[in-house]
């Protein structure tokens, strides 16, 4: 038997009029004042009972969907990946969503366009750095709310994003290595024909921050897109791993002893790395030290714990979604526009003092 708002006010002890208020999202959007209390009761009930809203009737009635819509790269080939870091903004986000009445719906094909167009969702949080300015222009004509996480795209555009501070987590890695007597640093990237822009971002950060120590910058030993026998060969692989083993590889071959310390752009190239001095005989911090990007959920627990620039997922993933509530109900938010979150290095066993 279908289970109705009825039942859930006769079950909480409130009214129906309250409990269509809760459930609907309403006593935020028009700041209705129900206690604390009473909205978590009702919440409870509502799940106890498997109550499955009729978004057609609150469509009808509030002109919403309660559905926001989360866009991220296809991840046919980055599942890997894909498991912890988007996986982990997605958590975040979705728990905010669901504290203010939201569901959220998983768009990795497709058109985002559509889904607006079609009044299947609300908002919008893109995870992806590959979007098509034009879409964006349709958006921001059509003053749809959005929200980029990450926001590599046109700055022109003057988008609203929440980002982590690329700049302070590079600084915070190549101040580790100096910390610990490191002058001679190499830098291993994604090993692709068109890298990630975030990677291209941080390798710029990493060789501008070099200069600032007065340390040496040696371009051959800072490996991303098109090294000499690399790309051709990695191109059709998911990037992340196999980067990391063939960077790994070619610094090996061609500048051993030239440095000792190594920042990859992200824990699973640094993964790939360590694998291929692991193969190699080649002890991790002893021989070589190592710094990562991200903090993913396995970093802790590889080879006795990766030292790497936690990104902060979850404040990250809180902060979207607040940023996209006000602006789906048209709450000032100029003056929050672009959200910086700070980073933090997390000190295990990969950096060793020399």
């Amino acid at each position: 038997m279908k289970i109705t708002i009825k039942d859930i006010a006769q079950k909480s002890d409130v009214s129906i009029s309250t409990v269509s208020k809760i459930i609907s999202g309403k006593y935020k959007t028009d700041n209705i004042k129900i206690s604390e209390a009473t909205i978590e009761r009702v919440q409870k009930v509502a799940k106890e009972m498997n109550y499955e809203p009729d978004y057609g009737a609150q469509l009808l009635s509030t002109g919403k969907t309660f559905t926001i819509g989360i866009y991220m790269p296809k991840s046919k080939n980055g599942a890997f990946y894909f498991s912890h870091y988007y996986a982990g903004l997605i958590d975040s986000i979705e728990k905010e969503a669901v504290k203010s009445g939201y569901d959220i719906l998983l768009i990795n094909y497709g058109s985002y366009i559509n889904k607006f167009n079609t009044k299947r969702i609300d908002g919008l949080i893109i995870i992806e750095q590959y979007i098509e300015d034009k879409d964006l222009e349709y958006l921001l004509k059509e003053n749809k709310p959005f929200v980029i996480i990450n926001n590599l795209i046109d700055m022109k555009l003057n988008l609203y994003s929440v980002n982590i501070d690329n700049y302070a987590g590079i600084k915070m890695a190549v101040e580790y290595f100096i910390e610990n007597n490191h002058k001679k640093l190499a830098f291993i990237g994604e090993l692709v024909e068109k890298p990630q822009k975030e990677h291209m971002m941080r390798l710029e950060y990493f060789k501008e921050i070099l200069k600032e120590n007065k340390m040496d910058v040696n371009e051959e030993m800072l490996l991303i897109d098109g090294v000499q026998g690399i790309t051709e060969n990695i191109k059709k692989h998911y990037y992340n791993q196999l980067s990391g083993y063939m960077g790994m590889e070619y610094l090996y071959k061609k500048y051993w002893k030239k440095f000792t310390g190594v920042f990859c752009a992200n824990d699973v190239i640094a993964l790939g790395a360590m694998n291929y001095l692991y193969k190699k005989g080649i002890k991790v911090p002893e021989d070589v030290s190592i710094i990562g990007f991200d903090n993913v959920d396995f970093a802790e627990h590889l080879m006795g714990g990766l030292t790497t620039i936690r990104q902060p997922l979850d404040k990250m993933g809180k902060n979207a979604f607040e940023l996209l509530l006000r602006l789906m109900n048209k709450e000032g938010t100029e003056e929050k526009r672009k959200i910086e979150v700070d980073p933090e290095l997390i000190a295990r066993g990969t950096v060793a003092k020399i």
